[in-house]
């Protein structure tokens, strides 16, 4: 989740703001509220059919992996 706020933030910004003792109070505010939104995002629920239990799984590992919750 971080690698991709960073990669947000550099985007829409062109840098990200440190200071000394880590990351500015701009950007890390931004990122609590990015992983914030994350958090609050509500589980995907996909259906189940009989052969389609294989790619179920295959679409719920890609699922997760782009960083959502799937309701199992």
């Amino acid at each position: 989740m971080r690698k991709e706020f960073d990669e947000w933030y550099v985007g829409k910004f062109g840098f990200i703001p440190n200071c000394p003792s880590g990351m500015s109070i701009h950007a890390q505010s931004k990122l609590e509220a990015w992983q914030a939104s994350r958090e609050a995002m509500k589980p995907i629920e996909l259906p189940y059919s009989e052969n389609g239990k294989i790619l179920r799984k295959e679409a719920c590992e890609s699922i997760k992996q782009a960083g959502y919750k799937v309701e199992e």
